[in-house]
């Protein structure tokens, strides 16, 4: 798996609460990942250098909350809580 997460920045609440061991949970399923300056540079390129009538996806890394919250907790030296890991 790809380890291109967490790269800084305090808008996920989840960052703290496995930080703190206090993550209640995961929801399930999957989603892309990305920081946000990622997708700001492509939204850029995509103004200067589209075409009309275009549709650009912008993704980043795909993986599920659990796997989220998992590669959170070794970039903390942390891992989640037990109840977020049986989720």
């Amino acid at each position: 798996m790809k380890t291109a997460f967490v790269t800084g920045g305090a808008g996920f609440l989840g960052l703290n609460l496995v930080e703190q061991r206090r993550l209640p949970g995961v929801p399930p399923g999957r989603a892309w990942f990305c920081h946000a300056r990622e997708v700001a540079a492509a939204q850029v390129a995509a103004f200067e250098r589209g075409r009309s009538g275009h549709h650009y996806l912008l993704g980043g890394t795909d993986a599920t909350f659990l796997e989220l919250a998992q590669q959170i907790g070794e970039r903390l030296g942390r891992s989640p809580s037990a109840a977020a890991a049986r989720t």
